[in-house]
């Protein structure tokens, strides 16, 4: 809404896309590795070469016996893998961390993707050889694409895979996408991107058919790598997952801010996140979004109810008297601004019954104002 105080005219609501609102999970910075179920009720991470396990979305971490890196967790979290570098094992847990299996691996592994129920593993060491399995890394399959990936992507059910890799002239980047529709049976290139295009990250929906490359421009297709978008916004970014209907779709981009999407790309928009430069992360239903640089941030769960912001009565001290409607139990942040670009945080309301009034002291100091309210923690 905006306010003109000389002659004291209230102008029209205006509806805003309310973006997620990201704190900072515990007070460690120095964990090495972080994923989040499909469902998005837990995490696992990796610190000091322990894995750890939180069924409450950050609030405590148990450490469990299991060592490595955690690369993958199963949609309820109940199944987790990691891979130990040094001595290139893969330890999977099938009960969440109480117990752990080891299986040699064929090769100093760097990347990996892996299905919903983190069974089907797809994993590369930057070398044009791709290995598959399908048992938690039990045996494993070798095929090879024609240049190492950088980036690997795998369907929920690990029928449809996806690799991305780069090659860097004086002058640009050639960037490609290998796809599998067999489970690595074999592999056809499906997109070849010039233009300084740099594939960092590679994500796809549930069943495959929506593919995101992250690099210095972003590439999306909609009918599994059959067609490709222009280069579109986020520029420049290093991290890119995607919700599993595809529509939800989460960037961290350089110059170290997070961008949000809920229509497949079509638009985006800046979270509000702190400045990070890492990895981005979303659960299945893209209601549960995670950005992770050593330091985890969770986004704040959306309320059931809608918010509002509104003109309550025009008279208390010469001030408009505002309210904010929305969901009992949640506190908003009261944003201003004067050009819907550039917002500045003015209040902080605890709403504890369903509403909320505010006055602006500042706002006679401005000729027009707009307001909104964020989701504060």
């Amino acid at each position: 809404m905006s306010r003109h105080f000389r002659d004291t005219t209230l102008g029209g609501d205006v509806s805003f896309t309310t973006v997620p609102k990201f704190v900072q999970v515990g007070t460690h910075t120095d964990w090495s590795a972080c994923v989040l179920s499909p469902d998005g009720h837990e995490l696992v991470a990796s610190m000091g070469g322990i894995v750890y396990v939180s069924t409450n979305l950050g609030a405590t971490f148990v450490p469990t016996i299991g060592i490595g890196s955690v690369f993958a967790v199963s949609s309820n979290g109940s199944t987790i893998l990691a891979y130990n570098g040094s001595d290139s094992n893969i330890f999977t847990s099938l009960d969440r961390g109480s117990t752990w299996i080891t299986n040699d691996a064929p090769a100093a592994f760097s990347r990996f993707a892996a299905s919903s129920d983190a069974q089907k593993i797809v994993a590369s060491d930057g070398s044009v050889n791709v290995y598959t399995s399908t048992n938690f890394g039990t045996t494993w399959k070798g095929t090879t694409v024609p240049i190492g990936p950088s980036c690997l992507a795998s369907s929920a059910d690990g029928s449809h895979l996806y690799a991305g890799t780069y090659i860097a002239s004086p002058d640009t980047y050639t960037g490609w996408v290998y796809g599998s529709s067999i489970s690595a049976n074999s592999w056809s290139t499906i997109g070849v991107f010039g233009d300084y295009i740099g594939l960092y990250s590679i994500a796809c929906s549930a069943d495959g058919s929506i593919v995101a490359v992250a690099g210095e421009g972003t590439v999306i297709s909609t009918t599994a790598g059959g067609s490709w978008s222009d280069y579109i916004q986020p520029l420049f970014n290093n991290s890119v997952a995607v919700s599993a209907d595809g529509n939800t779709m989460i960037a961290d981009v350089s110059f170290d801010f997070i961008e949000v999407s809920p229509d497949t790309g079509t638009t985006w928009y800046m979270a509000n996140a702190p400045y990070i430069d890492g990895k981005v992360l979303s659960s299945g239903d893209g209601n549960t979004l995670a950005a992770f640089d050593g330091t985890i941030y969770l986004s704040l769960p959306p309320p059931g109810q809608s918010s509002a912001l509104s003109v309550a009565t025009n008279g208390y001290n010469g001030l408009p008297v505002f309210q904010l409607t929305g969901q009992p139990g949640y506190s908003y942040a009261v944003e201003a601004s004067t050009n819907l670009v550039d917002w500045t945080n003015i209040a902080v309301l605890v709403n504890t019954n369903g509403t909320v009034p505010f006055t602006d002291p500042a706002s006679s100091n401005y000729n027009q104002r707009f307001y909104r309210a964020v989701i504060s923690p």
